[in-house]
C-alpha cells in the first residue's frame, strides 16, 4: 500500500491579500449557513461562551473569541457538505486540549521521516522546528483548510465528534487515529488555555465556574 506524503504548508507566512481572501471566503460560508445556525439551540447559561448545539454537541459560531480565530460551526457544516475523503487519508482526531499538538507532531514526523532528515544541518529548518504543528497538519473544520484543502495532502486533524464527521470519512477506508486524555487534565488545560485568550484584560475565569460548565457539557465540541 502506498501513502501520500504530508507536506509542510507555510500558512504562518500568508500575505495580507491572501489573508483578506480567506476571511472573505469564510464570511461567505458563515452567511450561507446563517439561517440554519440561527435555528439551533444556544448556550444561555454563560453568555460569554458563544456556543450553539448541533447534532448533540456544542460548537462556536461565527468568528469566536478573537479576530484571529478560524473555527466555527459553519465551517463544520461546510465540511460535512463538501469534503470528500480518500482511502489514503489519515485523520488525527481529539477532544479539545487532549494532546492534539503532540499527536500532530508525531503524525507529521512519522509520515515525513524520509522527506525531512534529522541531522545537524537540516534539523534547524525542519517544519516542526520552524512552524506550528497546526500549520503542518491543518484542522478539517478550519478556515485554512476550507480555503486550500490540497495542502494537507492526506494528513488532517479534527476535533469533530465521530458521529458528526463528513459521511465520506465514515464510509471510506481512511485511517482515524484518536487520542484520549483524562478529563480532569482536559479541564485544567482548557481552563488555562481559555484564560490566555482574554484580550480585554478582564479577570481570569474561576476554576470552579469552568468546572461547572465542563460538567454540564458546555465546552467546545462537548460534552466531553
Amino acid at each position: 500500500m502506498s501513502f501520500r506524503v504530508a507536506f509542510y504548508s507555510p500558512v504562518a507566512s500568508i500575505t495580507q491579500d491572501e489573508e483578506k481572501a480567506r476571511k472573505a471566503k469564510m464570511a461567505i460560508i458563515i452567511e450561507r449557513y446563517k439561517e440554519k445556525v440561527l435555528a439551533l439551540p444556544i448556550n444561555e447559561i454563560d453568555t460569554n461562551l458563544y456556543l450553539c448545539k448541533y447534532q448533540n454537541f456544542w460548537y462556536h459560531h461565527g468568528f469566536w473569541l478573537h479576530s484571529n480565530a478560524n473555527f466555527s460551526i459553519e465551517a463544520i457544516m461546510a465540511s460535512q457538505d463538501e469534503f470528500q475523503a480518500l482511502p489514503t487519508d489519515f485523520f488525527l482526531a481529539s477532544q479539545v486540549k487532549s494532546g492534539t499538538t503532540w499527536l500532530k507532531s508525531l503524525g507529521f514526523a512519522i509520515l515525513n521521516r524520509a522527506k525531512f532528515k534529522i541531522d545537524k544541518e537540516s534539523c534547524a529548518t525542519h517544519p516542526l522546528i520552524t512552524t506550528s504543528p497546526h500549520d503542518c497538519v491543518p484542522f478539517l473544520e478550519s478556515e485554512s483548510f476550507l480555503n486550500n484543502p490540497s495542502y494537507a495532502n492526506g494528513l488532517i486533524g479534527t476535533h469533530i465528534p465521530y458521529t458528526s464527521l463528513p459521511q465520506s470519512i465514515i464510509s471510506s477506508d481512511c485511517r482515524i487515529v484518536y487520542i484520549h486524555r483524562n478529563p480532569k487534565d482536559v479541564l485544567i488545560s482548557f481552563w488555562h488555555f481559555m484564560n490566555t485568550l482574554r484580550e480585554d484584560g478582564s479577570s481570569p475565569t474561576k476554576i470552579d465556574d469552568t468546572f461547572e460548565l465542563f460538567r454540564k457539557g458546555l465546552n467546545p465540541y462537548g460534552p466531553f
